[in-house]
């Protein structure tokens, strides 16, 4: 929501990415950058099991990926703000919520780090043939 504007350098920046960037949506309120969504979710770096004010607990990303796999229809994946996350109002609307294992020390991840992970384990899981499986021992040798 409220982006800054797309210039030269972003466009730049996107490479062979540039009409990904400009057809992105950008919207000014949280219910224009849902609409149309079948699920929410929500991106936190708050430990959601120790906190009260969360109706649910995190998933993994690679949970996430697992549940939406097997799903239909349009998944909206909310990143918060880079210097403060999703407000919690946003995060009580969210149907689900994920979260990044990272370090006790420092729980928060750079945005486009969050991002990449999530993206990842989002395409991994749709890249996987049904009946695959890894490799035995003997196999690999």
């Amino acid at each position: 929501m409220n982006p800054c504007p797309i210039g030269p350098e972003a466009r730049q920046r996107a490479k062979h990415g540039v009409d990904i960037l400009e057809a992105a949506r950008v919207v000014d309120r949280f219910d224009g950058s849902v609409k149309g969504a079948d699920l929410l979710v929500g991106t936190s770096g708050v430990d959601t099991e120790s906190e009260k004010r969360f109706a649910r607990i995190a998933v993994t990303p690679r949970d996430l990926a697992v549940r939406v796999a097997k799903m239909s229809g349009r998944v909206a994946l909310l990143f918060g703000r880079e210097d403060f996350g999703l407000l919690d109002e946003e995060l009580r609307r969210c149907d689900l919520l994920v979260t990044v294992p990272a370090s006790d020390e420092y729980p928060i991840l750079n945005l486009s780090h969050a991002v990449t992970v999530l993206l990842y384990e989002l395409f991994a899981a749709r890249a996987m043939k049904p009946g695959t499986r890894e490799a035995s021992g003997l196999e690999k040798e």
